[in-house]
């Protein structure tokens, strides 16, 4: 496995004899291993004698990886005189996959490899999804998480001189049936679209679509401010409208009247606050297009190939806005209507092709709220559009406009975190 950029977050304070403390070594470890697309933490502990991780290595199908290859976790042991006074977390993470460590790891020591997306030995590029882990001591696998588990749990006791291994809580992620409510987010990624059942909520009386967590490949070949195809990684499941917001929802009429027309002619600023009003905000762009397209990568919210009938556009509307949701062919994997078409719809995202390119890096300034004059990314496309445009319905195609702009082809649809999200 090619050698990746190495992170060491901290490894200070960390075993016993540092201040005093004096913990009594036990009589096994446990090892759990948190899988994700965009990285794998491997934790154990306070209190466990690490040094039984000196033989210990992760199997896959094509790739075995030792944790005494990580760098510095060689003096790690050497260091120690056996038990360690801190959970330790060793972190193999996906270059520009932005993801947390488990909480678990907080306050202990974490030794984290980046490496590039082909050297991610937990996950199976072609089928976007996670492979089976073996954990081996010594040559022998003690127990295999298998493909899309989340968390996989591995306690080893010394008997006769010889590990035994007693596996359990190998745990499954769970998915929420169609319509059913969820309760805990970090039961929610996904690795294909397929995986996700429609999921709603009502808040402020507004219907939304349940978004689940997961990577996607951002972007595309075709336009040049699309490039380079990236992966990128979304954390945590979001609720997003699942209709453009409506006249109705906004309190007033924008070019057209009608109560369940969207609501057109509104400015970025206009729309930044209307979505803070409603316990939400604006999404950004690689929240807009994960959940147009999903892990799947679809070319439309709906699908590889661009089909007419599913868009409102101006060669059915007669060059107007239609009421949302009229097309529901058009809807995307996670339920969401008229991501293609109707209104363009503003994200949180500043464009600019000089300061901000892609790879999309929500921590670069790009997500800055407070400038005021810097344009914003426009996704979706709008109803003035003819058939000849219809590469613009591309769920990847950028667009930006003056964040003080109200032309009539400009919308909203909002989005809201999942966590501490109540229903009413």
């Amino acid at each position: 496995m090619k050698r990746g950029l190495l992170l060491i977050v901290l490894i200070a304070l960390l075993l016993i004899g540092g201040g005093g403390l004096a913990l009594a070594q036990t009589d096994s470890i446990e090892i759990t291993l948190f899988i994700a697309p965009e990285r794998l933490a491997l934790y154990v502990p306070a209190g466990s004698d690490i040094g039984v991780l000196e033989n210990v290595s992760l199997r896959t199908a094509g790739s075995s990886v030792a944790l005494r290859a990580v760098p510095d976790f060689t003096e790690l042991l050497s260091a120690s005189s056996g038990a360690s006074d801190r959970p330790l977390c060793v972190i193999w993470q996906r270059i520009g996959a932005v993801s947390a460590p488990p909480p678990e790891c907080q306050g202990g020591v974490m030794l984290t490899q980046q490496v590039a997306l082909a050297d991610a030995f937990w996950f199976n590029l072609a089928q976007q999804s996670t492979h089976t882990i073996s954990i081996v001591l010594n040559d022998q696998a003690l127990v295999r998480c298998e493909d899309r588990v989340q968390r996989c749990t591995l306690r080893i006791t010394a008997a006769s001189g010889a590990p035994t291994p007693v596996p359990f809580s190998v745990a499954p992620p769970a998915r929420p049936a169609a319509g059913q409510q969820p309760a805990e987010s970090a039961d929610f990624v996904v690795t294909r679209n397929a995986e996700w059942s429609l999921t709603l909520g009502t808040f402020a009386g507004v219907e939304m679509a349940l978004v689940p967590a997961g990577c996607f490949t951002m972007g595309g070949a075709r336009r040049a401010n699309e490039t380079p195809p990236h992966v990128v990684c979304i954390e945590a499941p979001f609720w997003i409208d699942r209709y453009e917001v409506t006249n109705a929802q906004y309190g007033s009429s924008g070019r057209w009247p009608g109560d369940e027309l969207p609501r057109d002619s509104i400015n970025w600023f206009e729309a930044r606050s209307y979505c803070a009003q409603r316990g939400g905000r604006l999404p950004s762009e690689a929240e807009w297009e994960f959940a147009a397209r999903g892990p799947d990568g679809l070319t439309y919210p709906w699908g590889s190939d661009f089909v007419a009938d599913f868009v409102s556009f101006g060669q059915f509307i007669n060059a107007r806005t239609a009421r949302v949701g009229s097309r529901p062919g058009g809807r995307s994997w996670v339920g969401a209507h008229d991501m293609s078409g109707n209104l363009w719809e503003w994200t949180s995202t500043i464009y600019d092709q000089t300061r901000y390119p892609y790879p999309y890096n929500p921590n670069d300034g790009r997500e800055n709220p407070a400038d005021p004059s810097a344009l914003r990314v426009l996704r979706g496309g709008a109803w003035y559009l003819l058939d000849d445009d219809r590469g613009i319905f591309r769920a990847t195609y950028r667009f930006a406009g003056s964040p003080e702009s109200g032309l009539s082809d400009l919308g909203v649809r909002c989005v809201r975190d999942f966590a501490g999200s109540n229903q009413r």
